[in-house]
């Protein structure tokens, strides 16, 4: 999938490590994406929009307009009736710009209630003050549990690259997975309580007949 990554990080005067330390992912596994070798997860591209203050539409290539500004009452109503004609996604909108429209929708959230012309958009405003809360919350979720992936995911190469008393290879770990979604999830749980009962060998246990020193 073609996309503005890449584009946008120059813009920004950031090195392809600044950018994959920033978002904590791996740099070849950002470089993969910027080239289209690789697709990333939703997740991450909004992450990746919210960072660039840019649309998620804009970031895709879907379109060429980066976001549109509140600056004023008019800016905001104009955009609210957009959305609610079904001319504007959320997703042509960066976070900023919601964040605008979601502080606008509240500070005058009373005329909506009201018998005037804003009446007609209460239940949008309501609407859009759902998505911007849930969206929030999701995606804090969603960036927590990659970086957790990402960290346990570092750990792996780590221990397969350097760690000189390993004793998989990364064909074996490639096994191991295959096998594991071969066999499923209860089987392989399975195999995981039996490897736990099995004793390592530099580990020393105490017998009846240990002697102890004393002062």
């Amino acid at each position: 999938m073609k996309n503005r990554i890449r584009e946008l990080r120059k813009e920004k005067n950031m090195t392809l490590k600044q950018l994959s330390e920033k978002l904590g992912i791996a740099s070849n596994t950002l470089s993969q994406y910027e080239t289209g070798k690789r697709e990333p997860q939703f997740g991450l591209m909004q992450e990746l929009a919210n960072y660039f203050n840019v649309s998620l539409d804009y970031l895709t290539n879907a379109t060429d307009k980066r976001d549109y500004q509140i600056n004023d009452d008019n800016d905001a109503i104009k955009l609210i009736k957009q959305i609610n004609d079904g001319d504007l996604s959320t997703s042509q909108i960066s976070k900023s710009t919601f964040t605008d429209l979601y502080i606008w929708l509240v500070l005058n959230y009373e005329k909506f209630k009201s018998g005037n012309e804003f009446e007609k958009y209460n239940n949008l405003a309501s609407l859009l003050l759902h998505i911007f809360e849930t969206d929030n919350i999701t995606l804090k979720e969603y960036t927590k549990s990659r970086k957790e992936k990402q960290k346990k995911l570092d750990e792996i190469i780590e221990t397969l690259t350097f760690d000189e008393n390993t004793i998989a290879t990364v064909d074996d770990v490639l096994k191991f997975i295959n096998e594991m979604n071969r066999i499923g999830y209860d089987k392989m749980n399975n195999v995981f309580e039996y490897i736990d009962k099995i004793p390592s060998e530099n580990k020393k246990y105490n017998t009846s007949d240990e002697t102890t020193d004393k002062d």
